[in-house]
This record gives structure tokens, C-alpha cells and sequence, in this order.
């Protein structure tokens, strides 16, 4: 890992913890080691040791009286919590984006994501990539500091979490979510600040609930 400012390398040596997670390389209940994780990522103890913190803080850690920091599973309710959250908050982030004018440069950012997902032979990865770059995207463009930062950490914590319940999804409905993104973008161009809040609401909030389905019918296990 390149030198970084002890603040920048814990926020690095978390994002790459939850990347991990999301890779399946560590599992619910997976030990924590202050001194592999280190070795792992080229890294002093001490920002390790606070990345750790953090995760606990996110709910995702828990220390244990025997096996110290251990790695725990979100439920479905509070992976439905995260959903919940960047419903309002993305929803309030594109109306702000459309009210203060759409750039055509995020315009043709958010264009390329579609154009990922829709590359034929596209892969789950590269779906689930485009979909988190789309979101990232609206993110980074909201003009708050505050709603960027909940907004950020929420999408970190959920797409680790969505390949589970996108395996038992159809190709079909795996479009259907690209055309959802466009006629969003759509509705941004046409400076539509509510119907484009409304629209980014509804799909955040299906994809809430396809996960809750999918959980409930067994297909998947959270």
C-alpha cells in the first residue's frame, strides 16, 4: 500500500477489509487479526487496529471475550435499514443535482455506467460495478459534504451484501435495473428535479425488496 496520511491509510485499509468481504475472501465469523490483516495489506498495526474500530462502529465487527475482532453477518433487517437510508438520501441528492443544473460531464458519467451494464457478456461483477459506479456518481455530485459522506458509506455497506440476492435474479430484471438508471438520467436532463427524485426512490426501494424476497424464498442466505 502507497504511503498515505494515517487518517487516509485506516479509511483504505477499511474500504479494501470490506472489499474482502465482498470478494467472499473473509466470512461471517471470520477472525480479525490485527497482525495478518497488516501483513495482508502492507500496513503498520495501528491503522488496522482503527480501520477494526470503525467496523465495529458500522455494525459489521464485534469483539469477543475468546476469538478478539470477529466478523459479524447484518441481518436482512438491517441490510433493509441501509436500503431505507439511501432511499432518502439519494432521493434528496438528485433533486439537489437537477435544482443547481446537471453537468454534461455527470451526464456522460452516468451514461457510461449504463453503457457497462449493457455490454454484452457483461458479467455479474461488471453489473454490480456499474450499478455502484451509477449511485457513486449521483454521490459525488450532491454539493453536501454530509449527505455525500452517510450517502458513501451506505453504498459501501450494501453492495457488499447485493451479489447474494443478484445471482437469483434474471437476466431480464438485471436490464430491467439499466432502464431504470436511463429513464433516470433521463428525467435529470430534462431538469425534472421530483420526477427524478421519485424515480431513484422506487428503485432503490425495489431492489430493497427483491432482496427481502429473495432472502424469504431461500434462495439466497444472508
Amino acid at each position: 500500500m502507497k504511503e498515505h496520511s494515517r487518517g487516509q491509510t485506516t479509511d483504505l485499509v477499511r474500504l479494501r477489509i470490506l472489499e474482502d468481504i465482498r470478494d467472499g475472501f473473509l466470512v461471517p465469523g471470520a477472525k480479525l487479526a490485527t497482525e495478518q490483516l497488516a501483513r495482508r495489506y502492507q500496513v503498520s498495526r495501528t491503522p488496522v487496529r482503527e480501520a477494526l474500530i470503525r467496523l465495529e462502529q458500522d455494525g459489521l465487527a464485534e469483539s469477543t471475550p475468546n476469538a478478539g475482532c470477529v466478523l459479524r453477518a447484518l441481518s436482512l433487517e438491517e441490510i433493509c435499514d441501509i436500503y431505507e437510508i439511501r432511499e432518502a438520501l439519494e432521493g434528496m441528492a438528485v433533486e439537489r443535482i437537477v435544482r443547481h443544473g446537471v453537468t454534461p460531464e455527470l451526464v456522460a458519467e452516468l451514461k457510461e455506467t449504463c453503457r457497462i451494464r449493457r455490454r454484452e457478456g457483461a458479467d455479474l461483477r461488471e453489473l454490480e460495478a456499474g450499478d455502484l459506479a451509477f449511485h457513486q456518481a449521483l454521490c459525488r455530485h450532491c454539493g453536501s459534504a454530509a449527505i455525500r459522506g452517510v450517502i458513501d458509506n451506505c453504498l459501501i455497506l450494501s453492495t457488499i451484501f447485493s451479489m447474494l440476492p443478484l445471482r437469483a435474479v434474471s437476466r431480464r430484471r438485471l436490464d430491467g435495473v439499466t432502464r431504470e438508471h436511463e429513464t433516470i438520467i433521463a428525467a435529470m436532463e430534462a431538469g425534472n428535479s421530483r420526477l427524478a427524485r421519485r424515480l431513484l426512490v422506487a428503485h432503490i426501494a425495489a431492489a430493497r425488496k427483491r432482496l427481502a424476497r429473495c432472502a424469504s424464498s431461500g434462495r439466497v442466505r444472508l
